[in-house]
């Protein structure tokens, strides 16, 4: 490569220098040319041990010489100095404040070779450069002889107005100058160089005029002015770029965050296009309540998939248009097996990189809903068995003073059919006022057994047993146009109870699947084994989880309302014409039940008959 003219290093600097100008106006563009930001940042990278910003030139700007370094292109500024060597046959380099060399091109080889390669003479090289660099101001240069007696050139590189290093030009003399060849004899000869070399370089070491020192200051200071402002642009760009990077980093984790809590909410989120309704994204929530996976559900709507109904989508866009969002909604959605869950639902239009998205959320509430429904059923049998309880505390109470005067009726009524003849005139009205107080005891007896005063001889039995001798009985009373089927578990536990008061509840349950039959029907009378959980349990009071002897009584009979079932078991309480029934019947058979620590349900359906199922503890399970 031709060595380059003064004119050609000249252009090249302006070139450097329109550079400059091009950084600077990129720099206004990223909103990082205006002074008090350079300010902050020089401030922040300019501070002691202590935190506080010092003017101390000991603390040697360490952190932006190290960002100068940084920034500076090395590459281009070498070039530019191999071309001024060549040029003039001068060493040139940066140096910081401190000697470091941060870039350089061929020194002289004395220097380099001798003063900088013995201990003591490179302490005096470093000794002139420090002293020589202190108290320059920006745009000048400064002209000395180190102490190895030869001349050197240094200038100053500010950024933004703080002195952070040098370029640093050297060694030569004067073409008026004859050194002291005594002096250089004595230094070869003090830190024994090899004397013959060391002259001989000396030599070598060039010679300017006055008028070419100037010239080539003229550069030198344009130089080192191209220098900072590339530097302090570079600066404040690498700061831009660190802000934008810690921005994006951010960002990132901001995203992560998102996703993160997006991924594992305990409640089911989606985001969808508004455009035509389809899933861009689901977290693991909606996956497990609805059972899709996210390729089955990205890039379908909720209506493709059948999660909620056309009715509901409907009514949330009305909304999404008329407000902008939709807040705690409660709807249905549908699963993959179709099963049905209750959920409580908001959405709202959200900004993302893919544009407007909906943003939905949805909270199944079907375990509540079911708690709510099991808590209000446990508080209508609660409430059930506090009125059975209260009326049965009455019936008692009244049924022991009524059984009083009916025994007195009774016994009376019998001592005076043994004194009259049979044929007399008053014998049948005596008969009826017999058989009156005998059908009166028999319904305080019954009274008796619902409000728990009657006398309990329980014990073990087994109710296959029970269920045949009724079945005789019953083939024998009821008619003939009505089928009695039993199905009886073999092996069926023993349950503990008083065999009479089983039998009544037999009975009952018998009469009143009579009376239920119009023309022919069929009662079925079942019994099993049965384990019952805690759900049950919970829905029936005083029930304990177990194995029970579970009697399923059927009819085919009529059948009643659910406003009817409400009040089956309520005593007095009867569907039966006037003188037909006591209304006791049933509300005993509920009374008996759980005096055993059993539960009874009914089901029942007009025009499809009434299922009655009993369930006791059985005995050794």
């Amino acid at each position: 490569m031709p060595d380059k003219t003064r004119k050609q290093l000249v252009e090249e600097l302006n070139e450097a220098l329109r550079k400059v100008a091009e950084l600077k106006s990129e720099a206004s563009r990223l909103g990082i040319a205006d002074l008090p930001l350079q300010q902050e940042y020089l401030t922040e990278n300019n501070k002691n041990s202590h935190g506080k910003p010092s003017n101390d030139p000991s603390c040697n700007h360490e952190s932006i010489q190290v960002e100068c370094e940084d920034t500076i292109d090395v590459e281009l500024f070498r070039s530019l100095m191999d071309d001024f060597f060549k040029l003039t046959n001068i060493g040139i380099g940066i140096v910081d404040r401190k000697g470091n060399v941060l870039v350089k091109n061929e020194w002289q080889e004395i220097c380099s070779k001798f003063h900088r390669g013995h201990p003591e003479t490179r302490e005096k090289c470093l000794e002139s450069y420090l002293w020589s660099t202190r108290d320059m101001k920006e745009g000048e240069y400064r002209l000395y002889k180190c102490q190895n007696n030869m001349w050197d050139l240094i200038s100053p590189i500010f950024i933004n107005g703080r002195h952070v290093v040098n370029i640093f030009l050297g060694q030569f003399f004067f073409e008026d100058e004859t050194p002291n060849m005594d002096v250089f004899i004595t230094q070869a000869e003090k830190y024994r160089f090899e004397k013959d070399e060391y002259l001989s370089l000396l030599q070598r070491v060039p010679r300017w005029s006055k008028e070419k020192l100037d010239t080539v200051m003229s550069l030198y200071t344009k130089f080192a002015s191209t220098i900072g402002h590339l530097s302090y642009s570079n600066l404040m760009l690498a700061k831009t770029i660190r802000k934008h990077r810690r921005a994006l980093d951010a960002l990132r984790e901001s995203e992560d965050r998102f996703a993160k809590v997006f991924r594992c909410a305990p409640v089911m989120i989606t985001l969808s296009n508004l455009e035509d309704g389809n899933y861009s994204e689901i977290n693991d929530k909606f996956v497990e309540v609805t059972g899709y996976s996210r390729d089955e559900a990205i890039g379908k709507s909720s209506l493709d998939l059948g999660v909620i109904s056309l009715h509901d989508r409907i009514k949330w866009i009305q909304e999404l248009k008329t407000t902008g969002r939709v807040s705690e909604v409660e709807l249905t959605i549908f699963t993959k097996s179709k099963r049905e869950v209750r959920c409580i639902g908001s959405c709202e239009i959200i900004s993302t990189k893919n544009g407007p998205q909906l943003l939905s959320l949805g909270y199944d509430i079907t375990d509540r809903i079911r708690a709510e429904q099991e808590k209000e059923v446990f508080r209508a049998q609660f409430l059930q068995s506090q009125k059975m309880e209260a009326i049965g505390n009455l019936a008692g109470g009244i049924a022991h003073d009524f059984n009083n005067l009916l025994q007195i009726i009774i016994g009376y009524s019998e001592i005076l059919l043994q004194n009259k003849k049979e044929s007399g005139p008053e014998i049948g009205h005596l008969n009826q006022i017999h058989e009156a107080g005998k059908r009166g005891a028999n319904l305080v007896k019954n009274l008796m057994t619902f409000s728990r005063r009657a006398e309990n001889k329980p014990g073990p039995i087994n109710l296959n047993d029970q269920i045949k001798e009724l079945e005789r009985l019953l083939t024998r009373t009821i008619p003939r146009m009505i089928t009695i089927e039993t199905i009886l578990a073999p092996d069926l536990p023993m349950i503990e109870a008083d065999p009479t008061q089983i039998d009544q509840v037999l009975m009952n349950l018998s009469v009143n699947a009579k009376d239920a039959i119009v023309d022919q029907g069929k009662v079925t009378i079942q019994t099993d084994t049965a384990l019952l959980d805690e759900d049950y349990c919970l829905a029936h009071v005083g029930i304990q989880p177990g194995v029970y002897v579970r009697l399923t009584f059927s009819d085919s009979g009529q059948g009643m309302d659910s406003e009817t079932l409400t009040h089956i078991f309520e005593p007095f309480f009867t569907t039966k014409s006037v003188g037909k029934g006591t209304g006791l019947g049933l509300s005993t058979v509920y009374s008996i039940v759980h005096q055993h620590g059993g539960s009874i349900d009914c089901q029942s359906v007009i025009g499809f008959g009434t299922t009655f199922r009993i369930h006791f503890p059985a005995v050794g399970c």
